[in-house]
């Protein structure tokens, strides 16, 4: 069963909003978890003591001073090794698909989906600053959260993204600027009715050219990233947007038939949307 959402905020990074879920686990000693999964980013950073992740098929021991980001989608558990092991854990999303999700996704700093890093100084005083802000609640509280973890989430992603390139390294390609083309399009323009033919024409190049990148890049055709980007953007949605209908969420990530999106939704995930969300508030 999930644990209670016990606080949620939003921060933004450039043009990127981020959403950031606390739950009754945010800061404690380490329990067991069972193997689970869930659409969204799980942040563990370790104070002291250690336990077992297991994700996937790798077991990996995670020690004091240490920092692990699990991606979505990924399966995996907790076995504490010591019963005074303190950690402090939470889980975030990017609200709409963006270039700087697919940037963070495609980092080649992933191992099967979990990146481990040690020298956390700072991303533990930022979330005992967090811990402490909401315990005492004084005025301004949610806005000094919401700073911290901006300035949190700035520090993990930069440490995902390896921001510190050789200056050969930073010099784009033109191949890599004709993959920052498309990821632009895509996420600009996911929710309208855009075809291969739309972004041939808007980078100026020909439609077989555009598919030999697809294809390269993300493994897919054009219609199936289109139909993976707004299915994403769908998760995210009815996670946040309790108020929001199947329906209206269909027409928000670029489907006019709600029969249909929830037809499409159901292939690729073996829920319906109602499921979906049913599982995730349970």
């Amino acid at each position: 069963m999930s644990k209670r959402i016990i606080y949620e905020c939003l921060v933004k990074i450039d043009e990127t909003n981020f959403s950031v879920l606390l739950d009754d686990n945010y800061c404690g000693h380490a329990t067991v978890s069972p193997i689970h999964d869930h659409p969204v980013f799980e942040a563990h950073f370790i104070l002291n003591g250690q336990y077992v992740l297991q994700a996937n098929d790798q077991k990996i021991i995670l020690g004091s001073n240490t920092g692990c980001i699990i991606k979505p989608n990924v399966f995996h558990s907790i076995l504490p090794m010591d019963p005074v092991t303190i950690k402090f854990c939470f889980k975030f999303f990017i609200v709409n698909p963006s270039p700087l999700l697919s940037h963070i996704m495609k980092s080649r700093k992933w191992e099967k989906g979990i990146f481990i890093y040690d020298q956390t100084t700072k991303e533990i005083e930022y979330l005992n600053e967090i811990l402490m802000e909401f315990e005492h609640r004084d005025i301004g509280y949610k806005t000094s959260i919401e700073n911290l973890f901006s300035q949190l989430l700035l520090t993990i992603t930069r440490k995902i993204m390896d921001t510190q390139r050789t200056k050969e390294d930073q010099e784009l390609t033109a191949y890599e600027v004709l993959v920052n083309e498309i990821d632009e399009f895509l996420y600009k323009n996911y929710m309208k009715d855009i075809s291969l033919a739309d972004m041939a024409r808007h980078m100026d190049i020909s439609e077989r050219q555009v598919n030999r990148l697809m294809l390269k890049v993300y493994g897919s055709s054009f219609k199936r990233k289109v139909i993976q980007i707004r299915l994403t953007a769908a998760k995210n949605m009815l996670l946040q947007n309790s108020d929001m209908t199947v329906a209206q969420i269909a027409e928000a990530v670029g489907y006019n038939d709600p029969y249909y999106f929830s037809r499409v939704f159901k292939n690729s995930t073996g829920k319906s949307p109602e499921e979906f969300r049913r599982k995730a508030d349970s």
